[in-house]
């Protein structure tokens, strides 16, 4: 099919809850990768499928400034500047 376009909004709820609603236009129950990291360093990580809740693993706490990258499987990716 056609390479779908992402866009991703953040919300970070009582602190430390962290969804991440993203919308792809072009395509249908496309696989997605997150990723979640400062710097070089990924800290936070998760999968599956665009337009259904995915959990984002972490294993410390989260403060600072972070980007959040959505990767589609065979497409495009997009990065999210986030901060909690």
């Amino acid at each position: 099919g056609k390479t779908p376009k992402i866009t991703c909004t953040v919300k970070i709820h009582h602190g430390q809850v962290v969804s991440v609603t993203c919308k792809e236009t072009r395509s249908h129950g496309a696989r997605a990768v997150l990723s979640l990291s400062r710097g070089k360093r990924i800290v936070g990580w998760g999968q599956g499928t665009i337009g259904h809740p995915i959990a984002l693993h972490h294993r410390a706490r989260l403060r600072g400034r972070y980007v959040l990258t959505v990767t589609v499987l065979g497409g495009p990716h997009t990065k999210v500047r986030v901060r909690f």
